[in-house]
């Protein structure tokens, strides 16, 4: 079994794994730019859309 280190969202609790292993620098600085570039695709899919026929919308 290999450990695997996780980055979560304390907000959502969503986790995504972003190593598994040894890995070199430059994989790991690879592997994290896309586990953040995840989590902010995935932050934006779960943003609710602000209607604007609210009485408080301005």
């Amino acid at each position: 079994m290999t450990p695997t280190d996780f980055i979560v969202n304390t907000q959502t609790l969503v986790a995504i794994p972003f190593s598994q292993g040894m890995l070199n620098a430059t994989a790991f600085v690879d592997r994290l730019e896309q586990s953040f570039l995840l989590a902010e695709k995935l932050e934006y899919c779960n943003e609710k859309p602000q209607s604007n026929n609210r009485p408080d919308a301005v």
